[in-house]
Order: structure tokens, then C-alpha cells, then sequence
């Protein structure tokens, strides 16, 4: 599991998180406050760019 609740959270850093899931030791779940996104579509590209990587379990809390 990881979670951030770092504040204005790039997409960039998303992607970077996403990065440490891999077959050998994946990423189950990821958590957020959900004030550190920007915006809306911040949040909903985001949370699309983890389940891309395989992680489907992302919360935003």
C-alpha cells in the first residue's frame, strides 16, 4: 500500500507511483487525501493512470 497527502500532487508523481508496481512486488493499493489534486480531472487522470499500471484499488480520501 502507499498513500500521499502531499498537496498539489502532479501527475507526474502519479506516474511515479505507478512506476514502483511491478510483478515482483506490486502495488495493491494506493490512497490520497483529495485535496491534493488540483481539480476533478486531475483526480480522474490520475487514479486512470494507475489502473493502467494494474493498480486498481486507488482511494481518495
Amino acid at each position: 500500500m502507499i498513500a500521499c497527502f502531499d498537496e498539489n500532487l502532479t501527475l507526474e508523481a502519479v506516474q511515479a507511483i505507478a512506476a514502483l508496481s511491478t510483478l515482483e512486488n506490486p502495488v495493491l493499493r494506493v490512497v490520497f487525501r483529495d485535496t491534493s489534486f488540483q481539480n476533478d480531472i486531475t483526480k480522474t487522470n490520475a487514479i486512470q493512470r494507475l489502473k493502467q499500471a494494474g493498480i486498481e484499488d486507488v482511494l481518495s480520501i
